[in-house]
C-alpha cells in the first residue's frame, strides 16, 4: 500500500510574500547595532599654547582607553560606546587634570578641552657651584636672627607649592649690594617649609624658628619683593651659641665651630677677594 504524500504548492505571488514575512522576522529578532559617539578635544597650558605629548586616558566601569596630544596639542577617541566617562590629562612638570561625569551620547562628537597649570614643587634639586662662587653671586651675604615665621602660602612665581615668610633682623652685614642692611629687619622666602593647604601635608622643609640665628646667602627677587635663600639650605649656616656651624672644606680660613667675632671677618676677606 502506497503512503499518501501532500505536496505544498505555491504560486509565484506567494512565495515573494512569503520571503518578505522571513525578511521582517529577521528584522525584528537580530540584534540591533549601537550607535556609538567620540569624543575629541586639545590641552594648552595656562597662556593657551599647545601642549603636545599629553597622555589622556578615558575610564568608564569596564573600559579605559588612552591617547597622546600630537603637536597642536589635540586628542581624539573614536568609535565610543555612549555613556559617562572619567577623562583625565597628565603631562611631566604639570598638574594633573581631571574632568568627572564627561556624557558621550550616541552619533555626536563631543568636545573635552584642558587647560594645564604648572606643576608646583615640595623640593628642588640644588647644584652647588661652590663656595668662592656662591660668595661672589649671593645679593646680600647677612648675619640675621629670626624674628617671627609667617603663614605659608603657595610660592606660583618661584614654582613651590609653599613657601613660609620670615622676618629677620640683620645683625651684621659681610655684602649688601646696593642695599644698606645693617640693624634692618629684611623679609625672605624659605621655600618648600610650612604646610601645604591643598592637601594638609608637611612641606619638605621645617620653618626656621623664631630666635635662631644664621649666616645667610641671599638673592633678590624683584617679582616677589623679598630676599630668596641663594641655592636653598645650602647656604644657611646655623650660629649656635656664638658659634658657627660650617661643615664645608672649600673655604680657606673657615671651619665648623668657629667663633661668630672671627667667621665674619675672615668671610669678608673672602667676599673681598672674590669681586
Amino acid at each position: 500500500m502506497l503512503a499518501a504524500t501532500r505536496v505544498l504548492r505555491t504560486s509565484p505571488g506567494g512565495m515573494a510574500a512569503f520571503a518578505v514575512f522571513v525578511i521582517t522576522l529577521c528584522a525584528l529578532t537580530a540584534p540591533r547595532a549601537q550607535v556609538l559617539g567620540s569624543l575629541t578635544g586639545t590641552v594648552t597650558d595656562s597662556q593657551k599654547a599647545p601642549l603636545p605629548g599629553v597622555k589622556v586616558t578615558l575610564v568608564t566601569t569596564n573600559m579605559e582607553r588612552t591617547a597622546v596630544t600630537g603637536l597642536d596639542g589635540s586628542y581624539q577617541f573614536p568609535r565610543l560606546p555612549p555613556g559617562s566617562y572619567t577623562a583625565k590629562a597628565e603631562l611631566a612638570g604639570f598638574e594633573t587634570a581631571v574632568e568627572d561625569r564627561v556624557v558621550v551620547e550616541p552619533g555626536v562628537a563631543t568636545a573635552l578641552h584642558f587647560a594645564l597649570e604648572m606643576g608646583c614643587l615640595q623640593e628642588a634639586v640644588r647644584v652647588d657651584m661652590g663656595f668662592a662662587r656662591s660668595l661672589r653671586d649671593a645679593a646680600a651675604v647677612v648675619h640675621i636672627r629670626i624674628t617671627s615665621s609667617g603663614s605659608a602660602g603657595r610660592c606660583p612665581v618661584t614654582g613651590f607649592c609653599v613657601c613660609t615668610e620670615h622676618a629677620a633682623h640683620v645683625i651684621q652685614v659681610v655684602k649688601a649690594g646696593q642695599r644698606a642692611l645693617a640693624g634692618t629687619t629684611i623679609r625672605f622666602l624659605q621655600e618648600g617649609a610650612g604646610r601645604i593647604a591643598e592637601t594638609g601635608q608637611a612641606g619638605a622643609e621645617t620653618p626656621y624658628p623664631p630666635g635662631q640665628e644664621y649666616v645667610a646667602f641671599l638673592r633678590w627677587d624683584s617679582a616677589t619683593d623679598r630676599f630668596l635663600r641663594f641655592n636653598g639650605h645650602i647656604y644657611m649656616f646655623p650660629v649656635r651659641d656664638n658659634r658657627v656651624e660650617f661643615r664645608r672644606t672649600d673655604a680657606a680660613g673657615l671651619s665648623d665651630g668657629m667663633r661668630i667675632d672671627t667667621f665674619i671677618p675672615v668671610l669678608r676677606t673672602l667676599a673681598s677677594a672674590t669681586r
